[in-house]
Protein backbone atom coordinates (compact mmCIF):
# COMPACT_ATOMS: atom_id res chain seq x y z
CA UNK A 1 0.00 0.00 0.00
CA UNK A 2 1.34 3.32 -0.88
CA UNK A 3 2.11 5.40 1.72
CA UNK A 4 -0.89 7.52 1.22
CA UNK A 5 -3.06 4.79 2.25
CA UNK A 6 -0.97 4.58 5.51
CA UNK A 7 -1.77 8.50 5.73
CA UNK A 8 -5.52 8.37 5.24
CA UNK A 9 -6.02 5.25 7.61
CA UNK A 10 -3.96 7.47 10.27
CA UNK A 11 -6.53 10.28 9.90
CA UNK A 12 -9.38 7.98 10.88
CA UNK A 13 -8.05 6.79 13.57
CA UNK A 14 -7.86 3.26 12.39
CA UNK A 15 -7.17 0.94 14.89
CA UNK A 16 -7.29 -3.03 15.31
CA UNK A 17 -10.80 -3.89 15.59
CA UNK A 18 -12.93 -7.09 17.21
CA UNK A 19 -12.44 -10.13 15.09
CA UNK A 20 -16.15 -10.84 15.12
CA UNK A 21 -16.75 -13.47 12.99
CA UNK A 22 -13.65 -13.88 11.17
CA UNK A 23 -10.76 -16.04 12.62
CA UNK A 24 -7.44 -15.51 13.66
CA UNK A 25 -6.14 -16.93 10.52
CA UNK A 26 -7.96 -14.67 8.11
CA UNK A 27 -6.73 -11.54 10.29
CA UNK A 28 -3.62 -12.12 11.08
CA UNK A 29 -1.34 -8.50 11.94
CA UNK A 30 -2.06 -4.67 12.78
CA UNK A 31 -2.86 -3.20 9.19
CA UNK A 32 -1.88 0.41 10.94
CA UNK A 33 1.46 -0.81 10.36
CA UNK A 34 2.80 -0.05 6.33
CA UNK A 35 4.89 -3.56 6.40
CA UNK A 36 2.14 -6.15 7.67
CA UNK A 37 0.03 -4.30 4.78
CA UNK A 38 2.35 -4.89 2.05
CA UNK A 39 3.26 -8.75 3.27
CA UNK A 40 -0.65 -8.93 2.36
CA UNK A 41 -3.72 -10.78 4.45
CA UNK A 42 -6.99 -9.74 5.79
CA UNK A 43 -7.46 -7.12 8.23
CA UNK A 44 -10.08 -5.80 10.79
CA UNK A 45 -10.15 -2.00 11.83
CA UNK A 46 -12.35 0.60 13.32
CA UNK A 47 -12.04 4.05 12.24
CA UNK A 48 -14.07 7.05 12.80
CA UNK A 49 -16.26 6.14 9.81
CA UNK A 50 -16.93 2.88 10.75
CA UNK A 51 -15.55 -0.83 10.62
CA UNK A 52 -13.28 -1.02 7.64
CA UNK A 53 -12.24 -4.88 6.27
CA UNK A 54 -8.93 -5.05 4.40
CA UNK A 55 -9.53 -7.76 2.08
CA UNK A 56 -6.42 -9.40 0.41
CA UNK A 57 -7.69 -12.62 -0.27
CA UNK A 58 -11.00 -13.85 -0.35
CA UNK A 59 -12.81 -17.11 -1.28
CA UNK A 60 -14.88 -17.40 -4.45
CA UNK A 61 -12.70 -15.16 -6.42
CA UNK A 62 -9.89 -17.24 -7.90
CA UNK A 63 -7.50 -14.85 -9.51
CA UNK A 64 -3.60 -14.36 -9.57
CA UNK A 65 -3.96 -10.56 -9.19
CA UNK A 66 -6.91 -10.19 -7.20
CA UNK A 67 -6.99 -6.29 -7.15
CA UNK A 68 -7.22 -6.52 -10.90
CA UNK A 69 -10.07 -9.26 -11.17
CA UNK A 70 -11.80 -6.98 -8.68
CA UNK A 71 -11.06 -3.43 -10.32
CA UNK A 72 -12.34 -4.73 -13.75
CA UNK A 73 -16.07 -4.13 -12.34
CA UNK A 74 -15.52 -2.30 -9.44
CA UNK A 75 -18.05 0.79 -8.51
CA UNK A 76 -16.92 3.78 -7.35
CA UNK A 77 -18.35 6.84 -5.06
CA UNK A 78 -16.84 9.88 -3.13
CA UNK A 79 -16.92 10.01 0.61
CA UNK A 80 -16.14 14.27 0.60
CA UNK A 81 -13.24 14.12 -1.06
CA UNK A 82 -12.15 10.42 -1.14
CA UNK A 83 -13.43 7.98 -3.99
CA UNK A 84 -14.01 4.83 -2.49
CA UNK A 85 -14.11 1.70 -4.75
CA UNK A 86 -16.03 -0.87 -4.10
CA UNK A 87 -16.99 -4.44 -5.88
CA UNK A 88 -19.36 -5.41 -8.60
CA UNK A 89 -22.39 -7.30 -8.07
CA UNK A 90 -21.07 -10.34 -9.41
CA UNK A 91 -17.87 -10.65 -7.64
CA UNK A 92 -20.49 -9.57 -3.98
CA UNK A 93 -22.27 -12.96 -4.93
CA UNK A 94 -19.17 -15.19 -5.27
CA UNK A 95 -18.18 -14.13 -2.23
CA UNK A 96 -21.14 -14.43 -0.31
CA UNK A 97 -22.17 -17.89 -1.87
CA UNK A 98 -18.39 -19.06 -0.83
CA UNK A 99 -18.29 -17.85 2.77
CA UNK A 100 -21.76 -19.82 3.08
CA UNK A 101 -22.96 -18.14 6.52
CA UNK A 102 -26.72 -17.72 7.16
CA UNK A 103 -26.28 -13.51 6.82
CA UNK A 104 -24.47 -13.98 3.45
CA UNK A 105 -27.05 -16.40 2.10
CA UNK A 106 -29.62 -14.32 2.98
CA UNK A 107 -27.85 -11.57 1.70
CA UNK A 108 -27.65 -13.79 -1.35
CA UNK A 109 -31.79 -14.08 -1.16
CA UNK A 110 -32.13 -10.41 -1.23
CA UNK A 111 -29.73 -8.79 -4.15
CA UNK A 112 -31.42 -7.83 -6.83
CA UNK A 113 -30.82 -9.53 -10.34
CA UNK A 114 -28.67 -8.01 -12.59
Amino acid sequence: MRRTGICALASLHARPAELSDFSPGEVPADATSAGNLARGGNFRLETDLGPLDIMQWIAGIDAEDLYAELDRDALVFSLGDVPVRYCGLEHLRAMKQAAGRPRDLDDLEHLSPD
